[in-house]
């Protein structure tokens, strides 16, 4: 594909939209016109193409999994002086990271023969197996095997010990009652008699214990062994799962306006965090900034939309403007943005209003305020 598919001229008329002085502030905005009109013409294509199918939850008739998604514009120039816009959207649509309408992802892991679709051919055989293993009649059947013989040693366990506690009690008493009435050697010959028969009661519970231990032994060591070789195919998974993320990571070097590349590992070591989150890059912003970079389009504007479904871990209402995430883009866009002149992150700005805040209630942990309107209120 050339340089060119992936940027869209605008088909409305955009010549008294007045051009944004500065790029726009990722994590909190107010949509430019340029890009909320370049929103709308992508959601114009999304309700009417035929290039893919997904179902986003908005048809309660189509089949599938509901999964909603976020879309972004850039609005750039090109080296002619035109203005349009790029479009993408986060994560892989329709189970496939190239579509004609959206710019490509930093690092397309479904390509055909891809590393990482091969590496995830060994990493679904080892979850089948671990699965299968874990679910085996061997495994299940050697646990409550051993569970039953637990508890039928130690119940002869506890009747074996009742049993000689009570025959020693009666030792006790047959010492005490024929103390009196027999002659020394008698009662000597009468205690050698006892201490024999205490002697053996030990050595009986003794092997009792010995019998016992070698039978559970026998089947704990059974169970220890498909137990070990769940353990290690698990670390085997967790092993390759590391190195195919390390791999992937590599593959991940983003460029700012300034014309610098830096990987992603290092992108996050600055903001120390050893391991960046899995998924990083994969959102809407990043791809949309790289490709203008490796394209020589100049960024312009941005906005981010939900399309869709809310997810069931966060708030997302369908055509709503959103800001980037903060987990996985702001050490990326702070890096990618670097060479651009962006608009100051109005959290960081000072107010200059003199308005009193209500206040509601307030306790050690926290204090509960009226809000007025001209205050930005930040989830």
């Amino acid at each position: 594909m050339d340089n060119n598919t992936y940027f869209h001229k605008f088909k409305q008329d955009i010549s008294a939209i007045e051009l944004p002085t500065r790029f726009t502030f990722p994590f909190c905005y107010e949509p430019h016109p340029l890009a909320v009109t370049a929103a709308k013409e992508l959601q114009y294509y999304i309700e009417t193409q035929e290039d893919w199918t997904h179902n986003f939850g908005l048809d309660s008739a189509m089949e599938g999994l509901a999964i909603g998604k976020m879309f972004g514009v850039l609005v750039v120039r090109n080296q002619h002086n035109e203005l349009g816009y790029l479009a993408a959207v986060s994560g892989k649509l329709a189970g496939s990271n190239k579509h004609r309408y959206f710019v490509p992802p930093i690092f397309d892991m479904l390509e055909e023969n891809s590393f990482f679709l091969n590496e995830e051919v060994h990493l679904n055989a080892l979850n089948r197996k671990i699965e299968r293993l874990e679910n085996s009649e061997e495994l299940a059947d050697t646990q409550r095997n051993l569970d039953r013989l637990k508890n039928e040693w130690d119940k002869s366990l506890d009747e074996l010990k009742s049993k000689l506690r009570i025959q020693k009690k009666e030792r006790k008493e047959t010492r005490t009652k024929l103390k009196v009435s027999l002659s020394d050697a008698e009662y000597e010959l009468l205690m050698e008699d006892m201490r024999s028969q205490s002697l053996k009661d030990k050595q009986q519970l003794q092997r009792f214990q010995y019998d016992m231990h070698l039978a559970l032994e026998t089947e704990s060591n059974h169970l220890q062994q498909l137990l070990s070789t769940i353990t290690a195919l698990k670390e085997e998974r967790k092993t390759r799962s590391g190195n195919l993320q390390k791999q992937l990571f590599e593959q991940y070097n983003f460029r700012n306006a300034k014309g610098q590349r830096k990987n992603v590992v290092d992108i996050f070591h600055e903001f120390d965090t050893i391991t960046p989150p899995a998924g990083s890059g994969e959102c809407a912003a990043p791809k949309l900034l790289q490709y203008a970079y490796e394209n020589q389009l100049t960024p312009l504007a941005l906005a981010e939309f939900w399309w869709g479904c809310s997810p069931a871990s966060e708030i997302r209402r369908h055509k709503n403007y959103y800001p980037a995430c903060r987990k996985k883009c702001e050490p990326i866009l702070g890096y990618m943005l670097q060479g651009l002149v962006v608009d100051p992150n109005p959290m960081q700005q000072e107010t200059t209003l003199d308005i009193a805040l209500p206040q509601i209630y307030e306790d050690e942990d926290i204090i509960i305020i009226n809000k007025p309107a001209e205050f930005l209120s930040v989830p």
